[in-house]
């Protein structure tokens, strides 16, 4: 049995249509070329290739082991940001008790001539 994969055959047809674009691209700087309709031609070829890369898209992000891997890395993203906010809170603690002990050392300093 002949394994079918459906990014490859994406990945031919926009290349085999980017080969076409180019072609037309070259036909209009030909003498008595039809300008006009090599360039509505050309469109027509782009919608087709911008359609066969968003289908070529879906067919990655649609495979059990793709959809895995982006749940992963969404998942993981997610941790990182509450580990972040973890990290943050406890810079704010450790500024806050910073200032503390900048505040008992300036205390300090300031009662030593008294003692």
């Amino acid at each position: 049995m002949t394994i079918v994969d459906l990014n490859d055959i994406c990945t031919k047809s926009i290349q085999d249509l980017q080969v076409s674009i180019d072609l037309l691209n070259v036909a209009k700087i030909q003498p008595g070329a039809n300008i006009a309709g090599i360039v509505e031609q050309i469109e027509s070829l782009q919608e087709r290739q911008e359609a066969l890369r968003d289908m070529n898209l879906d067919t990655i992000q649609a495979t059990d082991a793709n959809k895995e891997a982006i749940a992963a890395v969404s998942a993981a993203a997610a941790s990182l940001s509450s580990e972040a906010a973890n990290i943050k809170d406890m810079a704010t603690a450790l500024t806050n008790a910073a200032n503390v002990a900048n505040a008992a050392t300036s205390l300090i300093t300031a009662l030593t001539p008294f003692a």
